[in-house]
Formats: C-alpha cells, sequence, structure tokens
C-alpha cells in the first residue's frame, strides 16, 4: 500500500514538473524589432526656439526634419513614440519631451528591441533652406565695393545637418565679375581665406569664389555645366555648393560656392612657376591663360588672328617666360591654320592636347554659351613639357538660351565650331570624327541631364523661395534674358526645353555627317 502510493506521488510530480515545462515554451518569444512610429519638435517643450509644432518625416530608418526658419538647434528637446526597450545617443539614455541634444550635425538613435538587437535611426535637422549657411562679417562691418581691393573679415559656414564639416575662420573678401558687379544688384563675390582649407567637402585651398546668379533665374545653369564637364572626361571642372549667404548679417541670397580656377593639385595641376624658372625644361610651364577681349590683366597679347590672349598665372613672370608662352600660342595658332595642319608631327597635334579641345567644345556647344566665342573666361593651360590644354570650363549664366542677342538664344546652329581656331580644326576629318565619337560615347550620361535638373530644382526648392523675396525679379526682364518665364518653375521647364531641343538638333546634324 506504501509503495503504491509513494508511485502514485512521483506520477504526480512528473504530471506538474512536465506541465510547467509546457507552459514555459508556450510563453511569446521577445520582439527583435524596434522602431520609431513618430518624431517631432513641439513648441511647448521648445519655448522661444521653436514657433509651432515641427512633425519629422520618417523613411528608411532616417528621420528628416525641417525648420523653415533660422533658429538655435543646440539643445532641441524632441517628442517621439517607439516601441523599444531603450533609446539611447551614444549610450545616453533618451527620454521623449524630456532629453536634449545638440541638433546641428546628424545624429543616431540606438533603438534596443527586447530581445536586446540594436536598430539604428538617423535624424537630419535642416534649417531654413535646407542649403549650407555662409556667414561673413567684415571688419568694423565695412562694405565690400571692390573687385580690386579686399576687405578683411570672418567667416562661418555652417552644413545645416548635413554630413559636410562646418568651418570658420579668416578671409578677405571683394566683389569679382563685370557686368555681373557692375549692373546687377546681387553681387558676387571672391574669398581669399588666411589659409588652406577645406570648405563643404571640396579639397583644401585658399581661393573661393561666391557666384551670384542673379540673370540665371534657374539659379543652376552653370553648376548642371560643371557636371556635364565631369560627364565629357575633363581633367578638371569646378566643384561647387549652393549656399545661402549673409554678409554682415544682410542676407544677400542664394548663391553657388565654387572653386577659383587656380594652379593647385585639386584644380588646374599645373607646375607652379618661379620667375626663375627659365631654364629649357623649367621655362616650359605651368601657365594659366584665359582669353579675354576686355584684356583686364596686367600682361596681355593678340595673335595674328586677333584671339586675346591674358596671363592669369603665373602671377609674378619674367620677360623670358612671357616671351616663351606668347610665341608657344602663336606657334601653335600658326600650326593650326598651316597648309599641313593635319600632319601629326608638325601641325596642331604637335601643340595642342586635343582631347580636352573635344571635351571643353562638348559642353560649351551643348550650351551655346556665348562667352565661349573667345570672348572671354575661356581658359589655357599648359604644364610643364606638355601641350597646351583647353579648360577648365566657366562661366554659364546667360548660356542655354537665357540671353537675347548674337542668335545664341536660338537651340539651333552651331556656335563654337565657327570660332576662330575650332573652325579650322573641324577641317581636320581626324578632329571631326573624334567630336562625333565623343559625343555617343557620353549620350548615355546625357540621357540623364533632366533628371539631374529636377534634382537640383528640389536641392533649390526652398531656397529659391528666400532668393526671390530678396530679389523680385521672376516677373521682371533682367539683362540679358530672353524672356520673362514669371515663375521659378517655368524657370527651370524653360531650360530643360531647351537643352533637350538644343540637344535634338545637334544629334539631327550628326546623323547627316559621314
Amino acid at each position: 500500500m506504501f509503495i503504491g502510493s509513494r508511485s502514485y506521488f512521483l506520477a504526480f510530480v512528473f504530471l506538474l514538473v512536465g506541465a510547467a515545462c509546457k507552459k514555459e515554451l508556450r510563453t511569446p518569444a521577445q520582439r527583435s524589432t524596434a522602431t520609431i512610429s513618430s518624431f517631432s519638435f513641439r513648441a511647448e517643450k521648445n519655448p522661444a526656439v521653436i514657433q509651432s509644432d515641427l512633425v519629422a518625416t520618417i523613411s528608411d530608418s532616417i528621420i528628416y526634419v525641417h525648420i523653415p526658419y533660422l533658429a538655435d538647434v543646440d539643445s532641441l528637446v524632441p517628442t517621439f513614440t517607439t516601441d523599444a526597450a531603450g533609446v539611447s545617443i551614444n549610450n545616453i539614455r533618451q527620454v521623449s519631451d524630456s532629453s536634449h541634444n545638440d541638433y546641428r550635425h546628424k545624429l543616431t538613435y540606438t533603438l534596443t528591441a527586447e530581445d536586446g538587437s540594436l536598430h539604428e535611426y538617423r535624424i537630419s535637422v535642416k534649417q531654413y533652406t535646407d542649403l549650407p549657411i555662409i556667414r561673413v562679417q567684415t571688419d568694423n562691418s565695412a562694405p565690400v565695393n571692390s573687385t580690386e581691393i579686399y576687405v578683411g573679415a570672418t567667416i562661418s559656414i555652417s552644413s545645416n545637418g548635413t554630413d559636410l564639416p562646418d568651418f570658420s575662420g579668416k578671409t578677405e573678401i571683394r566683389g569679382r565679375g563685370n557686368s555681373t558687379w557692375t549692373i546687377m544688384p546681387k553681387k558676387p563675390y571672391r574669398l581669399k581665406l588666411d589659409k588652406k582649407s577645406e570648405i563643404l567637402g571640396m579639397p583644401t585651398n585658399k581661393h573661393w569664389v561666391l557666384l551670384a546668379n542673379y540673370a540665371d533665374k534657374s539659379l543652376m545653369r552653370t553648376k548642371i555645366a560643371f557636371t556635364m564637364g565631369e560627364w565629357f572626361g575633363m581633367t578638371y571642372s569646378p566643384r561647387g555648393q549652393f549656399a545661402e549667404l549673409f554678409l554682415n548679417n544682410q542676407y544677400q541670397g542664394s548663391y553657388f560656392l565654387t572653386e577659383q580656377v587656380k594652379p593647385d593639385p585639386n584644380r588646374v595641376n599645373i607646375t607652379e612657376m618661379t620667375a626663375a624658372d627659365e631654364t629649357p625644361e623649367t621655362i616650359t610651364g605651368g601657365y594659366l591663360l584665359e582669353l579675354d577681349k576686355r584684356l583686364d590683366a596686367e600682361h596681355w597679347w593678340k595673335t595674328t588672328k586677333d584671339v586675346s590672349v591674358t596671363l592669369k598665372e603665373p602671377e609674378v613672370i619674367s620677360a623670358t617666360q612671357l616671351a616663351y608662352i606668347t610665341r608657344y600660342v602663336q606657334d601653335m595658332e600658326n600650326a593650326i591654320y598651316a597648309a599641313d595642319f593635319t600632319n601629326p608631327a608638325t601641325g596642331y597635334k604637335k601643340y595642342i592636347n586635343d582631347e580636352t579641345f573635344v571635351q571643353w567644345y562638348w559642353v560649351n556647344e551643348i550650351f551655346r554659351n556665348e562667352d565661349a566665342n573667345f570672348y572671354s573666361s575661356v581658359f589655357l593651360y599648359k604644364d610643364r613639357n606638355a601641350k597646351l590644354s583647353i579648360g577648365p570650363i566657366w562661366d554659364f549664366d546667360i548660356a542655354a538660351g537665357n540671353i537675347n542677342y548674337n542668335e545664341s538664344f536660338q537651340t539651333t546652329g552651331w556656335h563654337v565650331r565657327n570660332t576662330v581656331w575650332f573652325a579650322r580644326l573641324f577641317e581636320d576629318p581626324v578632329f571631326k570624327k573624334n567630336v562625333k565619337d565623343k559625343y555617343y560615347a557620353v549620350k548615355p550620361k546625357l540621357a540623364g541631364l533632366m533628371n539631374l535638373i529636377d534634382s537640383t530644382a528640389s536641392e533649390l526648392r526652398y531656397s529659391q523661395v528666400e532668393n526671390f523675396k530678396k530679389w523680385d525679379i521672376l516677373n521682371t526682364w533682367v539683362w540679358p534674358n530672353y524672356a520673362v518665364q514669371g515663375s521659378y518653375v517655368n524657370e527651370v521647364n524653360y531650360l530643360k526645353t531647351w537643352l533637350t531641343t538644343r540637344m535634338a538638333w545637334i544629334e539631327s546634324q550628326l546623323l547627316m555627317e559621314p
């Protein structure tokens, strides 16, 4: 009897243990997911900073907040909802409506799920127009009223929530340009930093340019052309970033900060000469020239074909060096117009890097750039023991139909092809074939031109609004506009239509050529 009772007792114990185990197995698994379902900055939690509640857009684990005005974002308190077991930034616990952070740069929220797995959300808080913000404060708030005299200043650049680095330092600033400086109220500027520095991700240098793009109401022609220069394989096409400019705390508008054309390993990669470089080897380079009918340089000359050449670099040049480069350019021109100009040993190929002429040609021909008829902003460079190259490309604000004279608004007709030097080069069947082959080689990239314009317009969507609040010209004719389009959207559409029509005409002509 005792033994039997014990057996029943053990069976009962095993039954309870088994039931307990089964119950444990039926416990739901811990979640491995963790999300932020909403995120905002509420005015109630950020008084005197946020004017009204700002709700974020969340997509692909990226939180994006746009503040449509300038605000101090170095200590904002967010409101968020999450199903995570824990939320942190740099191992510091985050609590909705309580924790504050510096949102001047992108931050990463780390979410811990119930099972301990980690998930990340990146947040980008951009303000005003989403573009970087450049502030230049001149010494004693002195005005910038000369294209010759620099004014001392400090400069600070906020990347405005992008991955680009901020910058601050000392600089000098002066005006630049000709008609853009003298007749246009929105002024372009040159900056000379006190030391070489990287700016907005662009390689270090002292010399930078702020292009105003006043007459170009799309604000983007130069930027699009620079990108096309890269597509055509130019060794150097200037880099640039759109930004908002405040000069002495006064908003100046939307600008294109770009690299000044200068000798530099990351720009025009030529040897920087001294006046002592006069040996048979060292005297050969490097030189930076500009074809410019204004002749606004200390050293200039004209070729026998009446091409106006100015010397940009070296800044200090000996008489022997000047005589060398003057003679080289003239010998090159003579070779272009010689009877045996196609001879590879004695003709024009002895003097020029013809591949650069093909690349430069196409960008300026597609845009029908008025200045590219050897009027101005046509750069040439010659490195040591090298041939003469043309480039980089520059100055497209009155290109792509944004001009009302010299028939340059037309989408039909050759432009650069009829220019001195180029007209003769096109008489060489080999050069002409190289030009045609280059176009078709780059055509797949050109197919992305409209997408590039659309994405650039999107980048400028807030900036153009503020710019044209400052400069109310969308319904006003500005020299040398071909027509008044009436809105920013219409300006962009006009640019797209003009370039599409222009390239269609070019391709129709190429099809008829052998």
